[in-house]
């Protein structure tokens, strides 16, 4: 039997399909889907400027889309109206009560001081109506122990949000001043950076958020990408043991047709994962980086595509040396070997590495080249090799 025939057959099967390629595609996406969004986060606070701030603050004011829809256009109303009602207070004809007022229900209307409300609605309500008894779609009672604020229909929810997000944007007009302080300080600070007998280059320690996004996405899409591949083959065999088809499967198929559909199905599930992370995690990078960040990588194409390759050789090789313990030693000391021993190395193997950046002595290059090549324990080197520009042929 053609052993594609086969892995299309297995892939057919409804339960076998969720189990093997939907669910853990549904994972991976989530997990790429979390780790774009922080990556865009980090990148756009990391690298945002005061001018780009006040500037989208000013376009959001300007292009408030909840105050075109409630009042026909985008401008910033006037300081809205009060108006009191009472048993001895009837507000004139320019005073009735509409669906996009507020209304404030007090004991006293009288002498209650509106000021607050009024500072806070600024731009986007027209009336403040102070009363005992009277409704509208947005309404704050003030006659209880606390203030409690009635949204009764979609005006008077439009209202409060476009609301509460102007006052939104003017606590973030301190982040615009933080900011400006914080440029005067680099503005005569300049820019740092670590200069180390183990490193090629200066390091800086601003400007390379671009880079180090690309690592973070790089590093993550590997990561999953050798989870989905490495788990199908277990997933596969675990699912015909409980079966009990197993034997009979491979008894019919032949143990080599067998095995290659096994890896066919792992190709088809890892094809259709990489198929929509890619260009995703792509556009997200692309979207969320400076275009100063994307003219660097271009210009070093090649490097770039053996740094990929480096870091999926490095990370397979933990990654398959921890899956033995699962595959054979699952109930056997050895187990404790093979998962935490190569992640231990690792990270003794990276303290190292950082720790001699800073001797200069031929000796201590010579260890620190050292463990760069070595699959496991040099791999935190290899993956952080567009920061700190690790040799290409220690990376080869």
């Amino acid at each position: 039997m053609n052993p594609l025939v086969l892995a299309l057959s297995f892939v057919r099967v409804p339960r076998l399909f969720a189990y093997l390629i939907l669910w853990p595609l549904v994972i991976g996406m989530f997990m790429i889907v979390v780790q774009l969004s922080f990556t865009t986060l980090f990148t756009k606070v990391s690298t945002e400027t005061s001018t780009e701030l006040e500037t989208e603050l000013k376009a959001e004011k300007e292009h408030d889309a909840i105050r075109y829809f409630l009042y026909g256009s985008h401008e910033s109303l006037p300081p809205p109206k009060v108006c009191r009602w009472g048993q001895d207070l009837k507000p004139n004809s320019d005073c009735s009560i509409e669906a996009v007022d507020l209304t404030v229900l007090t004991e006293k209307p009288t002498e209650f001081d509106p000021a607050e409300l009024v500072s806070f609605f600024e731009g986007n309500l027209r009336q403040i109506h102070v009363c005992e008894s009277c409704d509208s779609e947005l309404q704050l009672d003030l006659r209880g122990e606390e203030p409690k604020i009635y949204i009764k229909g979609l005006f008077g929810f439009l209202v409060f949000m476009s609301s509460d997000r102007a006052f939104t944007q003017s606590l973030r007009q301190y982040r615009v001043q933080a900011l400006e302080e914080r440029e005067k300080v680099e503005s005569f600070q300049g820019l740092p950076f670590i200069v180390s007998p183990g490193l090629s280059r200066p390091l800086a320690l601003r400007g390379n958020e671009g880079v180090a996004a690309l690592v973070l996405n790089v590093a993550s899409l590997i990561v999953v990408t050798l989870w989905l591949m490495l788990r199908a083959h277990r997933r596969v065999l675990d699912y015909f043991a409980r079966s009990g088809s197993l034997l009979p499967l491979v008894a019919a198929c032949g143990k080599r047709t067998f095995y290659l559909s096994l890896w066919m199905v792992t190709i088809i599930r890892v094809f259709c994962f990489l198929l929509a992370a890619v260009p995703a995690t792509i556009f997200f990078f692309t979207h969320s980086v400076d275009d100063s960040t994307i003219e660097l990588l271009k210009q070093d194409i090649p490097m770039l595509v053996l740094w990929c390759i480096g870091v999926l050789v490095s990370m397979a090789a933990l990654t398959i040396i921890g899956s033995i313990a699962d595959l054979k030693h699952r109930h056997s000391w050895t187990s404790f070997l093979y998962k935490y021993v190569p992640l231990t190395a690792c990270l003794l193997g990276s303290v190292c590495w950082f720790a001699a950046l800073f001797f200069d002595s031929p000796a201590v290059r010579a260890i620190q080249v050292g463990i760069s090549i070595l699959p496991v324990v040099g791999m935190c080197p290899i993956v952080l090799t567009p920061l700190v520009a690790l040799d290409s042929r220690i990376v080869v």
